[in-house]
């Protein structure tokens, strides 16, 4: 068997670092009262239980409608329009911090022929 947390390869540490962060951050939020315990039961339960729990949250989300009003209407939109965005940057900016660039490709003219403008015609 494989010793990740002692491989000397720093990546591959990194990569077992990060999953087990995840691991103990996923089971301490399980352990939040009500919302942690939904959540476990969603991913963990029985087949019903993640339709249960989108209702739950639906029903939440009306609860808060009816308390705050179109402000938090207003505050969930402009939440979801930020985590939008981040999203974009994410997926779309990952190139630019590539560690190994390619060499940008330029065209070269070939040997021998010259551009020539088109010729207009005397009117």
């Amino acid at each position: 068997m494989i010793d990740l947390a002692n491989s000397g390869d720093a990546t591959v540490r990194m990569t077992y670092a990060r999953s087990q962060l995840l691991k103990v951050s996923s089971l301490s939020f399980y352990n939040v009262p009500v919302i942690g315990w939904m959540a476990k039961d969603a991913v963990h339960g029985s087949e019903e239980a993640k339709y249960f729990f989108i209702f739950n949250i639906a029903v939440l989300f009306g609860v808060l409608v009816y308390a705050f009003g179109y402000p938090f209407v207003i505050t969930f939109a402009l939440f979801g329009t930020a985590c939008g965005l981040v999203g974009l940057v994410i997926l779309t900016g990952s190139d630019a911090f590539a560690k190994e660039r390619p060499a940008a490709s330029v065209p070269q003219a070939r040997p021998g022929r010259k551009y020539q403008a088109p010729q207009r015609r005397a009117a």
